[in-house]
């Protein structure tokens, strides 16, 4: 396969539903795996039941912190599988339709690129414009949520395994000693920030989001999930991660999904932008 999507997820069944809910009417879709951490949860299997396209595999428990561990094996197993570049849409990441055709549009026109990232860029104040069919490149941060890489940034990362997975900040701290981050975001999207910082890599953002990381409870999150059955909980997220206020009340730095996307794009194009 040249292209493959990976879903990382846990035991938040409710994002996992819509996540898929979302990439189901994407155009042009990857095929899609999810990698259920940890065994995850029994909802779990009653949201893939309910996407039966959707490919799934169940990751053993182990001792590794956070997701770093499954989403970095994720991408081994998807480069393995002959993938020339993977899609990651974390379980709490709803994308746009055309999330795919923007990446793939993105990857082809600039073939050098580290990454590209679908989601608002939240570690630079930039002044872009609201164009839909522009994007533009920024070697400062990294996001995991909603990018594309290709089979080299993926190798580039596994090299620092299974090493990193023993000891994620000590590592950080001493294989990137100079690094502008710090004793900071040392799970798996700081080796990533760690990599592209040291290389001076090149890294595309939209102008208008095709991504939005939502997760406003539940990980390392402070709150509070809806109650009910697992329905009622899907209908009260979808309804939560819609409205602007509720987003800001629950998780300050996202955007609101909204209702209606920007009109399809005929051609894409950079923008020199701001920094």
């Amino acid at each position: 396969m040249r292209e493959a999507c990976i879903v990382p997820a846990h035991v938040r069944p409710e994002f996992l539903w819509l996540a898929l809910e979302r990439l189901e009417a994407c155009e042009d879709r990857s095929a899609v795996t999810v990698f259920i951490d940890r065994g995850g949860v029994k909802e779990n299997e009653e949201v893939l039941a309910h996407f039966p396209w959707a490919e799934s595999y169940r990751r053993a428990n182990h001792g590794t912190y956070g997701n770093s561990l499954n989403l970095l094996e994720a991408y081994r197993w998807a480069i393995e599988c002959g993938a020339e570049q993977v899609f990651c849409v974390e379980e709490d990441v709803l994308v746009a339709p055309d999330f795919f055709r923007w990446h793939r549009a993105v990857q082809a026109a600039e073939p050098e690129l580290f990454a590209s990232i679908a989601t608002r860029n939240l570690r630079q104040a930039i002044q872009v414009p609201p164009a839909p069919d522009g994007y533009y490149l920024a070697g400062y941060g990294f996001s995991s949520t909603g990018c594309c890489l290709p089979r080299r940034t993926i190798q580039a990362a596994l090299e620092h395994t299974p090493v990193y997975y023993r000891n994620m900040r000590a590592y950080c701290l001493e294989r990137f000693p100079a690094s502008r981050f710090g004793d900071s975001w040392w799970e798996q999207d700081g080796l990533l920030l760690r990599i592209a910082e040291a290389g001076d890599a090149r890294i595309s953002w939209p102008c208008v989001p095709r991504a939005w990381h939502v997760g406003y409870f539940g990980y390392n999150r402070t709150g509070q999930g809806p109650q009910g059955g697992l329905e009622e909980r899907v209908a009260e997220v979808r309804r939560a991660v819609t409205d602007s206020a509720a987003m800001a009340g629950g998780y300050g730095d996202t955007d609101a999904v909204p209702d209606e996307f920007a009109a399809d794009w005929a051609a894409l194009r950079r923008v020199e932008v701001r920094q």
